[in-house]
């Protein structure tokens, strides 16, 4: 996504929406150190156990980087770019930004037709148990 003249990669957990804006021009020189420090800090804000976080950081090797093509997961990206650009206009920072849109009500993963999940609740729930 572009806001302005800085550009940033919008990252997403497909399976609970957890996502992180990442600045691209720090991506083009170390992308994983700068996706598992943003990881690392989203999940902290977000009261995830040490361990947890860490075994998190560990299950993420290798890393790959690829379009998303699930139209769930594309559609929510492009729910969470344009709050993203509101709070960006605000002065937020990117830390800020991932743990509001964290909390964001998305029906993409609610229980059900109707439903709305949250990214933080779900992401800590697939954590407790395993990987998201």
């Amino acid at each position: 996504m572009r806001f302005g003249r800085s550009e940033f990669a919008v990252a997403t957990s497909e399976r609970c929406l957890l996502t992180m804006l990442l600045p691209a021009r720090e991506l083009r020189t170390s992308p994983v150190p700068n996706l598992h420090a943003s990881l690392r800090s989203l999940l902290e804000r977000l009261d995830v156990p040490q361990e947890r976080v860490s075994r998190e950081l560990s299950a993420m090797q290798p890393v790959s980087f690829a379009r998303a093509i699930n139209r769930r997961v594309l559609g929510s990206m492009n729910d969470f770019a344009f709050q993203a650009s509101h709070y960006l206009t605000r002065g937020d920072d990117l830390p800020t930004i991932a743990g509001r849109l964290a909390h964001t009500p998305m029906s993409a993963i609610g229980e059900g037709r109707g439903h709305l999940g949250f990214p933080d609740m779900l992401a800590r729930a697939l954590l407790a148990g395993g990987v998201v």
